[in-house]
């Protein structure tokens, strides 16, 4: 493997972190104005669900192919041609003129941001290894302050009087710069004899792999499921007016960011098991808390509940796949990735689908259920020592 310097690692996990926020931020525009693309093209809860799934469908076909082509050109050039890629994506979506074009828009943004995922990942996953602490719950941390503060820059962007489209487009612009600029200080490719070409081929994931698999599907199925219709469910169930129409996503974001923040300590204090069991619990009682409650402040309070305990799940089970013995790191990281882009597209499938044919409520509900399956598949996998705890 390459020798790395102590002010490479540095420097790498400074411009990680901020290919994160960049990530959060950019994917959030997109996000808190959902309600806004589904007013003016006249979507319901159903088609939503589908644009969605058109993503996925995206990634769904660069994906099987994101690790192995990861791992033949490294993380860094990866993540320099996919995120701008993808961050390009994402004011066509907004400024869609058709449902026509919108499906087109979401399955070209899905062949980007699959293996933008995978790559960034990957990287993140080299400089916690490279670092030798827990630390890629702090990068999902600055991925959700992106998110944060997507929904001011945009407030910003209207008060300012560009909300035509030319602000997101210019703000889109800043963020394909700066990404192409920070690319450069990542970890370099290392050579690895246990991650040579022969054995960064396609291959059918190992039986470790499968079972963070599974559970990464349940997990992201909530975050999928919260972050398009947490905004939707509060206009059209709790009332929620156009100021107070994005505070559960930002609730839910602002919980993320400041649980992943910590979760390097909790990881190491409490291991995978009690991590991914207690957010399942959380989960669970923050989507309760969202639906039985008749105020809307209350409601927005429990998917800060439910943000804090999906926060640590993604990076907990991404660092557990890049250090499975015998796999690589970038095929461990694709293979879980997959499912958790399978879990957090079928999350808004799952809960437009069920809204479509009874409510909203209950088609949100689906996700405290699917807390209590993650609770099941974290106490049924068989953790290395180090991590079960």
């Amino acid at each position: 493997m390459t020798d790395l310097t102590t002010a490479q690692i540095r420097t790498a996990r400074i411009r990680t972190s901020i290919g994160f926020i960049l990530y959060g931020l950019v994917q959030g525009l997109w996000l808190v104005q959902i309600p806004a693309v589904v007013e003016r093209l006249d979507i319901d809860a159903k088609t939503l669900g589908l644009v969605v799934l058109m993503s996925g469908v995206g990634s769904a076909v660069a994906q099987p192919f994101a690790g192995w082509f990861v791992g033949l050109i490294g993380s860094r050039r990866a993540t320099r041609i996919f995120q701008p890629s993808f961050f390009f994506m994402i004011p066509v979506m907004i400024l869609a003129p058709n449902i026509t074009f919108l499906f087109i828009a979401s399955f070209i943004m899905g062949l980007a941001g699959g293996p933008l995922n995978v790559a960034i990942n990957t990287q993140a996953a080299e400089v916690e290894n490279a670092r030798g602490t827990t630390t890629m719950p702090s990068f999902h941390g600055w991925f959700s302050v992106g998110s944060l503060v997507s929904a001011s820059i945009v407030a910003i962007i209207i008060w300012s009087g560009y909300g035509n489209g030319s602000g997101i487009i210019f703000v889109i612009s800043l963020t394909i710069a700066t990404s192409i600029w920070l690319c450069a200080g990542m970890l370099p490719a290392t050579t690895n004899p246990s991650d040579s070409p022969k054995k960064r081929g396609l291959r059918l994931p190992t039986g470790a792999v499968l079972g963070i698999a599974l559970i990464m599907v349940f997990s992201n199925l909530v975050e999928g499921g919260t972050a398009n219709f947490t905004s939707l469910f509060l206009k059209q169930v709790k009332g929620a007016d156009a100021a107070m129409v994005g505070a559960g996503f930002t609730f839910y974001s602002f919980a993320m960011a400041v649980m992943r923040f910590a979760g390097g300590a909790l990881v190491e204090k409490w291991g995978a098991r009690k991590i991914l069991t207690f957010g399942g619990i959380f989960i669970a009682i923050g989507i309760a808390i969202a639906i039985l409650s008749p105020n809307i402040w209350f409601s927005a309070f429990g998917f800060l509940i439910v943000g804090l305990g999906a926060a640590n799940s993604y990076p907990v089970l991404v660092g557990a796949a890049s250090r499975i013995k015998g796999v690589a790191p970038s095929v461990g990281v694709a293979s879980v990735a997959t499912a958790g882009l399978f879990g957090f597209l079928l999350g808004p499938l799952l809960v437009g689908f069920v809204t479509d044919y009874s409510n909203l409520s209950i088609g949100l509900s689906t996700l405290g259920i699917s807390g209590l399956a993650m609770i099941l598949g974290a106490n049924l996998y068989s953790w290395p020592k180090k991590s079960q705890s």
